[in-house]
């Protein structure tokens, strides 16, 4: 199960809530187990969940009629499955969250169906028999069979500010609560840090290929077409490989320039995030330095973070380590930050900018990141980028922790 349920409800308590309400898709696959191609492929306000404060009151997924098949596949958890299709032409029953009739793909008159086609159908016909006008619709009807109605309820998409009550949910309480699902999810439950650990090893395979892949004259289009390929063999999807802004500083590789390689992946939705330093030909003191020093930093991450311990602690340790290592020059402050549904799953604000978050006291079972990438134009960049779980006494590595600078011939 991928809620912490127990902290979900602490979160609630402690906020006054007593429920909270999702549209946004990596918070409806969170409270619901649930992720589908809509979901996938990024349509609006298409999926939705309620989760009561109260266990006894139905958690509810909202999903489209034609979804049916695979929510009976897939089995979520949630025991009230909300299914919406279309404005049934009839104002009052949309306002009441009637949708339109269902009408779906037939069934071959006569055919002798499977034990699964069986299902679909008799689940599909029971599912269908009543049916919210939109996702929002169905929402709301998930609110109030939640007994909710009257309730306080926490949102994470603050348009339904407006749309919940235009559509008759009007004893509620409504308040904006995008950065408590965050707090909820900052501290893994077992299947997801199981999730985590898979996306971790196959990004960073996938990376490390497309290191292998570096050839002088290299464009960094063919090195990122080497990791998403391999993620996609991996049943994974890449989402970037980055050697920095801006890309590589020659336009293509050259011998002996420093490359880092950045690397964002999803595994059923759940982030790998890993870095690495290579070079073509000799590296040269510069290069070797600098990543020595780098390494340095790393191992100090490791040891330092634990429960209780903050995040900025964590960098501050880690940046005194690498100029102690003998990092020549400035180094920029390394960056810590957790790691889950989202690239960045800590808490922020609406109109915070990206990579902005506050700082956080490290609680077992958080899953972070240690950023440490080094630029400087006119010279190359390097990187080490690992993440680690946190344990009751310290921290365990998802990734292999093999730092050393990749050198390959030429």
């Amino acid at each position: 199960m991928l809620l912490n349920r127990a902290r979900a409800d602490d979160v609630m308590r402690a906020h006054k809530l007593d429920g909270l309400a999702a549209l946004v898709p990596y918070n409806v696959q969170y409270l619901t187990d649930y992720r589908n191609l809509l979901m996938v492929a990024g349509f609006d306000a298409s999926v939705g969940a309620v989760l009561p404060l109260r266990h006894d009151a139905p958690a509810a997924l909202i999903t489209a009629a034609f979804d049916t098949r695979n929510v009976v596949n897939a089995a979520p958890w949630v025991p009230n499955i909300v299914i919406y299709t279309d404005h049934p032409g009839d104002a009052s029953a949309a306002t009441r969250g009637g949708g339109a009739k269902y009408a779906g793909w037939g069934t071959r008159p006569g055919a002798a169906l499977n034990q699964r086609q069986a299902r679909w159908v008799q689940e599909t016909a029971r599912m269908t028999e009543s049916t919210a006008a939109s996702c929002v619709h169905g929402l709301v009807n998930g609110i109030k069979d939640a007994g909710l109605a009257k309730g306080r309820i926490g949102i994470d998409d603050e348009r339904l500010l407006q749309w919940l009550p235009e559509l008759g949910l009007t004893g509620a309480e409504i308040v904006p609560a995008r950065h408590l699902f965050n707090e909820i999810r900052l501290v893994k439950t077992q299947d997801e840090i199981a999730l985590l650990s898979a996306a971790a090893k196959i990004n960073e395979a996938a990376l490390l290929k497309a290191v292998a892949a570096l050839h002088e004259g290299a464009t960094w289009d063919e090195l990122e077409r080497v990791y998403m390929t391999d993620m996609a063999d991996h049943g994974a999807r890449g989402i970037y490989l980055e050697c920095g802004a801006g890309g590589l500083q020659s336009g293509r590789v050259i011998k002996h320039e420093a490359v880092m390689f950045d690397g964002l992946g999803q595994y059923q939705g759940y982030h790998g995030d890993f870095g690495r330093s290579a070079v073509i030909g000799d590296p040269g003191p510069d290069v070797a330095v600098r990543v020595k020093s780098l390494e340095a930093g790393w191992r100090a991450a490791y040891d330092a973070i634990k429960p209780g311990v903050k995040y900025s602690e964590v960098a501050a340790t880690v940046a005194k380590a690498v100029k102690a290592a003998g990092f020549p020059g400035p180094f920029r402050t390394p960056v810590v930050h957790s790691l889950g549904l989202q690239h960045t799953d800590d808490p922020v604000g609406l109109f915070d900018p990206p990579g902005k978050k506050a700082d956080r006291v490290l609680e077992k079972d958080m899953v972070l990141n240690v950023d440490l990438p080094h630029i400087e134009i006119g010279w190359g960049a390097v990187h080490i980028e690992d993440t680690v779980r946190v344990t009751a006494d310290g921290c365990e590595a998802l990734t292999s922790m093999e730092t050393a600078l990749r050198i390959l011939p030429g």
